[in-house]
């Protein structure tokens, strides 16, 4: 994850943090995928608690399917693209 790269240049325990945040809401939205917020028909974005990423995700039958971990400054026409090309 290039994210992480960028923390570990500041402090290697800010990229352990990020990526137990990212860890931790991945297992929130396991567990309740539905809770989350819609962004369009059928993508949904659970918020990271204290950096400033949402994960991207729609709930298939039977799983999952996450298509970024995306930065709250950014374009979101880029992850609306890696949903479309695969």
């Amino acid at each position: 994850m290039t994210h992480t790269r960028g923390y570990h240049a500041q402090n290697p325990r800010l990229a352990r943090e990020f990526l137990a945040a990212v860890s931790t809401t991945i297992a929130s939205i396991r567990r309740h995928p539905e809770a989350f917020q819609l962004v369009d028909s059928t993508m949904r974005r659970a918020l990271l608690r204290r950096f400033p990423y949402g994960i991207f995700f729609e709930i298939g039958r039977p799983e999952i399917v996450v298509y970024a971990v995306f930065h709250g400054a950014r374009d979101p026409e880029r992850w609306r693209r890696r949903r479309r090309d695969p």
